[in-house]
């Protein structure tokens, strides 16, 4: 059977692990609390897109972090010369940027 002074010790050892334990949620729970955060930040804000080129409505347009190009150029109005086969319809785009949408009649400008 344990004496008294060894049950100090245990308890001791016992109340430090619980500490580190605790201080370690509290940690984990702030992380998740800054993510939590950020992910809403991100949802709620928006990114421009300046599109020019083979397009009708030649503008910026403010939009949600990924979105696809398809889905701007479908408020932006292809121009009949607009080179089709150059055109990243499926990039996703996160950042604000220019769109150059490029013509047939001209060499690929960029995108």
């Amino acid at each position: 059977m344990l004496k008294s002074r060894e049950w100090v010790s245990v308890c001791v050892v016992l109340a430090l692990m619980l500490s580190l334990l605790a201080v370690r949620l509290i940690k984990d729970l702030a992380l998740d609390v800054k993510y939590v955060k950020l992910e809403a930040e991100a949802k709620n804000s928006q990114i421009a897109i300046y599109v020019t080129g083979a397009v009708q409505e030649s503008e910026v347009y403010y939009v949600r972090p990924g979105v696809t190009v398809k889905s701007i150029l479908e408020k932006a109005k292809l121009l009949n010369t607009a080179d089709r086969k150059q055109i990243p319809f499926k990039k996703v785009l996160f950042h604000s940027q220019e769109l150059v949408i490029p013509s047939k009649n001209k060499k690929k400008e960029g995108i």
